[in-house]
């Protein structure tokens, strides 16, 4: 099991749900799920990208400890969730605790100056803005965001190594890459209104050039 998509029915999600899933690589946390309780990704140690839904009001410690290869976190809650100190991490009394520093958190524009003054949130190495017009698309491996600037399409959040290819609708291919450092970008000098197919994986999605 690489990713999971879970129902939109779910509430909440129990303690040690997904604790050492090791092949574990990306999850998407729907709207309606409120809670997300103690270790519930706990030594996920592949987990890569997590998308946390607006509903979320509440994570409880230890939900991503020992997610050493966490590398995107995309949380679209406009109310900061409740969330325990160590949610991100072990407390130090462990003495195996690891950090966020390294990986990439992406918040709501209108609120990303909470993010970062609130813990432990703040302790993400950097935190962006979720922009209007990025798409997602759920590829084998992750869950990755694709956004067109111009003629550069640029795409995030996918685990490295992902191959990442972009087609005219008639199915010429106009630009290849693989994902490094968990992006990628390819320009394709093509006007505005263009549309093209960008396909990660198996997996496709059509994109209007702006």
């Amino acid at each position: 099991m690489k990713s999971v998509t879970l129902p939109k029915s779910l509430k909440r999600i129990c303690t040690q749900t997904f604790a050492w899933c090791t092949s574990l690589v990306s999850v998407v946390i729907p709207e309606g799920v409120t809670e997300i309780e103690y270790d519930a990704f706990d030594h996920c140690s592949n987990l890569t990208s997590v998308s946390i839904a607006s509903s979320v009001t509440k994570i409880d410690n230890g939900v991503f400890f020992k997610c050493e290869n966490l590398k995107s976190v995309y949380c679209y809650a406009t109310k900061i969730p409740e969330t325990e100190k160590y949610a991100f991490g072990s407390a130090p009394i462990y003495g195996d605790d690891f950090d966020v520093k390294s990986a990439i958190l992406y918040v709501p524009a209108s609120v990303i100056n909470e993010y970062k003054t609130t813990e432990p949130w703040n302790k993400f190495g950097t935190i962006l803005p979720i922009e209007d017009g990025t798409t997602r698309i759920d590829a084998a491996s992750n869950v990755c965001n694709i956004r067109a600037d111009g003629s550069v399409i640029t795409v995030s959040g996918c685990r490295d190594g992902e191959s990442v290819s972009v087609y005219s609708v008639s199915g010429q291919l106009i630009g290849a890459t693989t994902i490094k450092n968990g992006s990628a970008v390819i320009k394709t000098n093509l006007q505005a209104g263009s549309v093209v197919i960008v396909k990660i994986g198996q997996k496709s999605v059509k994109l209007t050039l702006n």
